[in-house]
């Protein structure tokens, strides 16, 4: 027997996890994830070229959005509706504000990857406190649109809940909806700030560390992290504690000297436009990083 669920928030609040029925399977909880870039790509790659990550951010690597995009060169605006139905629905029907989520949207694309409290996010947004601004949040999380990251202490090896944390989108269809450039076409992406560019970027590696943690069977895959001290930054401490630095531009081995004194027995991958290898420090392009996941060609829930 196989149950399955069309709203992802039963899967976070469903009081009934069914104890004991579930026998002995190694495994019996699955989410329906994007496909793969992997995927896409043996695809449509041919096509898209080197605009293909492009498209696959835009779609968040849901299919509907995707054949779309390839067949037609943009998003379709019933699959924008969709979305925007979507969670409209799952927020107003728990009693929550549409103006306020609005609002909150807003302030969270603003803010891109910088860390923000949640007594500044609820003064930003105009709600009430940081527990209004928290109920929010996690509200969007268990509709698996985004997750809050929280600073990584790497000498304890766990998160700092009490520091400021960043909020990236792990569905990246949400961004697509709700920004403020209204994003239908690749090109239409290639004329932002580069500013919001990297943002973008940062938010399509975030969802591929959850995609591929959520995979993979982890039970929590929204334990991402990131790592700062006083001089330096690292976007990502992955749940495996694999560290993750991305570059929307170019980067070199030189900009990064400073990691191995910090991190001598650790590995950083950067993402960047000039691949480059040194002891610690890999750069690659968003398309290795995307394309060589690990993971097999062809994935049971494609």
């Amino acid at each position: 027997m196989v149950t399955i669920g069309s709203k992802a928030i039963d899967l976070r609040r469903g009081t009934e996890r069914l104890p004991g029925r579930k026998r002995r399977l190694k495994r019996t909880d699955y989410l329906f994830l994007p496909i793969s870039y992997n995927q896409f790509f043996k695809t449509c790659g041919r096509e898209l070229g080197d605009k293909t990550w492009i498209a696959y951010l835009l779609a968040g690597g849901a299919p509907l959005a995707l054949n779309d995009i390839y067949q037609f060169e943009r998003i379709p605006e019933y699959f924008i509706e969709l979305i925007r139905d979507w969670i409209y629905g799952e927020l107003v029907a728990s009693g929550r504000s549409r103006l306020y989520l609005n609002n909150l949207l807003r302030v969270l694309l603003r803010f891109g990857g910088q860390p923000v409290g949640y007594a500044k996010l609820a003064r930003e947004a105009g709600l009430a406190n940081n527990t209004v601004a928290q109920g929010y949040v996690e509200q969007l999380s268990d509709l698996l649109s985004l997750i809050p990251q929280w600073q990584w202490d790497d000498d304890k090896h766990q998160h700092l809940f009490r520091k400021p944390c960043k909020f990236p989108f792990v569905n990246l269809a949400v961004v697509s909806t709700f920004h403020p450039a209204s994003m239908r076409h690749v090109h239409e992406f290639e004329t932002l700030p580069q500013k919001d560019q990297a943002m973008l970027l940062e938010w399509l590696v975030a969802q591929e560390i959850w995609r591929r943690a959520a995979y993979r069977g982890s039970s929590n895959p929204e334990a991402v992290g990131f790592w700062k001290s006083e001089k330096h930054e690292i976007d990502f401490v992955a749940p495996d504690e694999q560290f993750i630095e991305v570059k929307l531009g170019k980067a070199g081995p030189l900009d990064f000297l400073w990691f191995d004194q910090c991190f001598p027995r650790k590995r950083l991958n950067v993402i960047c436009s000039t691949p480059f290898e040194t002891k610690n420090v890999t750069g690659v392009t968003i398309h290795d990083f995307l394309f060589n996941d690990g993971l097999p060609a062809s994935l049971p829930y494609e």
